[in-house]
């Protein structure tokens, strides 16, 4: 799956339009659902829009998902998963 380029994404711009981001979408089909685990009550991050972040649910544990900003002066992208 090819990322949206940022300025071109919906979320970007304002994280209560839109759907989620792709590489979110990604991480729950390519990470999570091989373990059997299951992203609950999925949550836009409106503070750090600018990085795609999403908070969620799981196992009990606040989440919060985001990805790298892209900029022209970066060669690779990270996308960070933690507990909130």
């Amino acid at each position: 799956m090819t990322p949206k380029s940022q300025m071109n994404a919906s979320w970007y711009a304002d994280p209560s339009q839109g759907s989620l981001p792709d590489s979110f979408n990604l991480f729950q089909e390519q990470f999570l659902k091989p373990l059997g685990k299951t992203a609950v009550n999925i949550e836009r991050e409106k503070e750090s829009a600018e990085y795609g972040a999403v908070r969620f649910e799981m196992d009990g544990q606040t989440c919060l998902f985001r990805q790298s900003k892209h900029t022209p002066k970066k060669s690779a992208n990270l996308s960070r998963f933690g507990n909130a």
